[in-house]
């Protein structure tokens, strides 16, 4: 009983710790794993471009949560890319926000301008699908 008032309750800690060989193997590895990552990092650096294509000369922005204000309550159906978003709102109109390898999508001008009435969109890396009322796809 002596000997414990005069040890300090950080020793105390660290001694019941140590007496439990499951804590001790578990921050061992703890420390292994932490070290194994910083230190194969100065050898093999983490390159975004190379793990994800899509990413390539995008800069980083915004632009991707701009939601157009005509859309925002008027939302039939919404598509996510990568970088944009395309929507179409309950009158059957086209919305596109975001980004395109370095290009706002706003200023995107090759898609058909007279689609008719849409009602569906689907997009995916690089590719904006959109179906009409009449069954066609563009």
């Amino acid at each position: 009983m002596q000997e414990e008032m005069v040890q300090s309750p950080g020793r105390t800690a660290l001694r019941n710790f140590m007496a439990k060989k499951l804590s001790v193997a578990g921050m061992i590895v703890f420390i292994a794993i932490f070290l194994f990552i910083f230190i194969t990092s100065f050898f093999l650096p983490f390159n975004k471009m190379f793990i994800d294509s899509t990413q390539t000369n995008i800069p980083p922005s915004r632009d991707f949560l701009a939601l157009p204000a005509n859309l925002a309550r008027n939302a039939r159906d919404v598509a996510f890319g990568p970088t944009f978003g395309a929507g179409i709102d309950n009158n059957g109109r086209l919305y596109l926000w975001g980004t395109t390898h370095g290009t706002s999508v706003r200023v995107m001008t090759d898609y058909p301008r007279n689609m008719g009435t849409l009602k569906l969109v689907a997009a995916g890396l690089d590719h904006i699908s959109v179906v009409a009322d009449d069954g066609q796809v563009y």
